[in-house]
């Protein structure tokens, strides 16, 4: 089962979530499209917080089987945390001497990622994969800068899923003037 889910990962990286609906016929489980949903019901109404101090998260343990590289960034992957046993707790990959070295996280409700490696849209694509394997409302128990990741990710979502043709609802789509902005 992990190497069909490598599988899966790497063509929906390689081809744009073209192949989402192969998840459901390969076992996968149900999968959250988050272009499919308001932005609303992916934080259940929530409003941030507040932030809270941005303590360091111990590198975590990955499956080393099932690292998919992110393909705007192939220096960069992700891999599923170890021992979880589902592709909702992922952990961001860089690649350092020929080896995967974890540099960020999304386990739980707290995505991390090292100081270094912030700024380049790793968080987005880290929450992406996660996301698609969690149930809605993917978090209630958000901090300003988790809030504004959510929102900068679900624009991103709905700007891919509208260049490659997939279904975005109308009222997802009005959210966003143009989507591809």
């Amino acid at each position: 089962m992990t190497r069909r889910r490598s599988l899966i990962f790497w063509l929906a990286s390689v081809c744009g979530g073209k192949i989402v609906a192969s998840h459901a016929l390969l076992g996968l489980g149900h999968i959250v499209r988050i272009w499919e949903h308001r932005f609303e019901t992916l934080t259940d109404g929530k409003e941030p917080t507040g932030d809270g101090p941005a303590y360091p998260v111990p590198p975590q343990p990955f499956v080393s089987t099932a690292v998919v590289p992110i393909t705007n960034s192939p220096r960069f992957a992700t891999a599923p945390l170890e021992g979880d046993g589902t592709f909702a707790h992922q952990v961001l990959l860089e690649l350092k001497n020929n080896e995967w070295v974890c540099v960020g996280s999304y386990v739980d409700d707290t995505i991390y990622l090292e100081p270094e490696v912030r700024g380049r849209g790793l968080a987005e694509e880290l929450l992406l994969r996660s996301a698609e394997h969690r149930t809605l409302p993917l978090t209630t128990n958000f901090t300003h800068s988790g809030y504004s990741l959510l929102r900068r990710t679900h624009r991103l979502a709905v700007a891919r899923a509208v260049k490659v043709g997939l279904h975005v609802p109308q009222e997802v789509l009005a959210d966003y003037a143009d989507p591809h902005n």
